[in-house]
């Protein structure tokens, strides 16, 4: 993906990390033949322990946790009690750089010492209840809960009787709340896109793959243009292949050249293969377009990938395809 990023493999007969365990091997002092295995807690080289701040705008009880969930996760990896209590001893300054109560740090270290590591690794799985609602919202803190409001609007609505009387089943809801988008999310991209053809994006043009196995570089109209059958002239906006994503695309029926406008988030080769899968297969072949190409272009078809969208979202790829469908009038919808 880029020449910058390297993987390196560790080898070693003595301890080895794995996630943030370390597990060592060492000698039974009491039977040189034997080996015991202990485990203790794996930080990377380049960890900061930049945790939480306890300041930050979050719902309370969320900072007010995270002294415990350390301690315990701490109680949890390491397997030497002597171990386990230096390595709790070094969380109490971490946390205290990031502003935690020193009486929150301390109550949460003096749990952890109390546990039984057997217990924390034999924890029984809580069995889910199929009864809650979860209603997941952004996180403000000028906002109450909202499960409140909903159940004030049930009183106002003289439900209160049918519900004492169970003739309405109250639900039980679990508000969750998660972080607001912020401007950073909004500007990065968690994915690599049109990573592995070479194309030049100042020409908005289709390049082919080398792949002999690909069929959609067969289908693909690579001009830079196409004149849908009502006349009108799409022109290619960005430079695209095959791996290509977040498109608007015209899909022509072999045969009579009647149309369908689809958008994809995924390669387009990847949303042509479900669209060749919809057509060929009988118990798939539920849309318009698929029952169309299957009878009267015997399954074939060509595609002409037009518009690529600035940004990932699927709201606005509908809403450019609803756009150019009202343009294009396509008969295959």
């Amino acid at each position: 993906m880029h020449p910058n990023i390297q993987f390196t493999m560790e080898v070693s007969k003595k301890e080895i990390p794995f996630l943030d365990v370390l597990v060592k091997l060492k000698r039974d002092p009491s039977n040189s033949t034997r080996l015991n295995v202990s485990t203790d807690i794996y930080h990377k080289p380049t960890d900061t322990f930049n945790y939480f701040p306890f300041d930050s705008c979050a719902p309370n009880h969320i900072p007010r946790n995270i002294p415990y969930n350390l301690a315990r996760r701490i109680a949890l990896i390491v397997s030497n009690r002597v171990v386990r209590d230096v390595r709790l001893e070094e969380l109490r300054p971490r946390l205290l750089a990031q502003k935690y109560p020193l009486e929150l740090i301390n109550d949460s270290i003096r749990k952890a010492k109390t546990y039984n590591r057997e217990e924390l690794l034999n924890t029984k799985k809580k069995e889910k209840d199929t009864d809650n609602i979860p209603l997941v919202l952004d996180y403000n803190p000028t906002i109450k809960d909202p499960s409140l409001k909903i159940k004030d609007t049930f009183k106002n609505l003289e439900l209160l009787d049918k519900i004492s009387n169970g003739q309405i089943n109250m639900p039980n809801m679990i508000v969750a709340r998660r972080q607001p988008p912020s401007l950073l999310r909004q500007l990065s991209l968690s994915i690599f896109r049109d990573h592995d053809i070479k194309i030049d994006h100042n020409q908005p043009k289709y390049t082919k793959c080398d792949s002999n196995k690909c069929i959609f570089c067969t289908i693909v109209i690579s001009d830079d243009s196409y004149t849908t059958k009502n006349g009108t002239v799409l022109t290619r906006n960005q430079a695209m292949s095959c791996k290509s994503m977040d498109l608007l695309y015209v899909l022509i029926c072999n045969n009579c050249k009647e149309e369908y406008v689809g958008e994809t988030g995924v390669a387009i080769n990847e949303r042509t293969n479900l669209h060749r899968s919809q057509i060929i297969t009988e118990e798939y072949r539920n849309l318009k377009v698929s029952k169309h190409i299957h009878r009267c272009g015997n399954n074939e078809f060509q595609i002409f990938p037009f518009h690529k969208c600035y940004k990932q979202c699927h709201i606005y790829r509908e809403e450019m395809e609803s756009h150019y469908r009202s343009i294009i009038e396509p008969k295959l919808h």
